[in-house]
């Protein structure tokens, strides 16, 4: 049986320190024929040089760096990233985060069994920034509020977008593309929090197909410096987040979907994350700011 190439990109825009342990992790996958790319996206050439020196150090050809010119929107660097794949199969690792030795054989298995699926998802560890377990509430929610089927996954037409709706639970970093079912579909350059459930909702309205396994083979580091956890403490998120859910009720309504418009208007995720995040600010006496999405949690429509 022959093995299927798989290409890691890693798009970094800066720390070292977590780039080591996604580099470190990915030296343990087990299987072959894969190849990690680090794809440069920094601001700082001081950093872009760090970086493509650690990258270096590991001394494995496997591992190799990518140099571009400019610094670019996180959605833009993810559609250079996957650009630098030569292979069908690609995906974009956070360069945060830690890949478990399973990964591939995970993917590939999925791969096997559905060769004309447009992506590939797997289940996810949370950590923090000391590389523990970490309770993580958004994620807790959406495993309580979607149920698990003992076998893969298989999202498809107005089911599929109505699952994603409910509640996005694909780990984002965990999917790997097969690039020829994609249909030229490229991630969202003008968003940010909320791209990768666009971009899922998007592949499937266009008649692909997503296939997944609870089983973990990824760690997902969730710590108070990344990007997510700053704009959580902002309406930022929680704005865009709306946004592409309307967006979505508005795509499934056009093609007579009412089943997935209805789920997508609900915000069912949005709104319980608002109220979390209210509770928290309560207990740290941040009133304006748990006013403020308590208020905002109200107007959704």
């Amino acid at each position: 049986m022959t093995t299927e190439p798989i290409t890691l990109v890693v798009p970094f825009a800066g720390g070292t320190g977590y780039l080591h342990e996604t580099l470190s992790s990915a030296l343990r996958l087990e299987g072959a024929d894969w190849q990690l790319i680090v794809s440069d996206n920094t601001r700082d050439p001081a950093a872009a040089a760090e970086a493509q020196a650690l990258v270096a150090s590991f001394g494995d050809p496997r591992l190799t760096w990518r140099a571009f010119g400019t610094h670019v929107v996180i959605c833009a660097s993810f559609n250079r990233a996957m650009d630098c794949a030569q292979t069908d199969l690609v995906a974009l690792l956070h360069a945060d985060d830690r890949i478990k030795p399973n990964y591939l054989t995970t993917i590939r298995a999925l791969a096997r069994h559905y060769p004309d699926a447009a992506a590939y998802y797997c289940g996810a560890r949370i950590i923090d920034a000391a590389g523990e377990a970490v309770f993580s509430f958004v994620d807790y929610v959406k495993r309580f509020i979607v149920s698990h089927g003992a076998g893969p996954a298989v999202l498809a037409g107005e089911g599929g977008v109505a699952a994603l709706a409910r509640a996005d639970f694909i780990m984002a970093p965990t999917v790997c593309f097969r690039r020829s079912r994609l249909a030229g579909e490229r991630w969202p350059e003008d968003l940010y929090q909320a791209a990768d459930l666009e971009y899922f909702t998007r592949i499937l309205f266009g008649g692909g197909t997503i296939v997944g396994t609870h089983e973990p083979a990824y760690e997902y580091r969730r710590h108070p410096a990344q990007n997510t956890a700053q704009v959580n403490k902002t309406l930022f998120r929680f704005r865009e987040e709306a946004a592409v859910y309307d967006l979505i009720a508005q795509r499934a309504a056009a093609r007579g979907w009412s089943h997935a418009a209805r789920i997508a208007r609900l915000k069912i995720v949005t709104r319980l994350h608002l109220l979390y995040e209210a509770a928290g600010d309560t207990l740290h006496l941040r009133w304006r700011s748990a006013a403020n999405k308590i208020g905002f949690a109200a107007t959704l429509r």
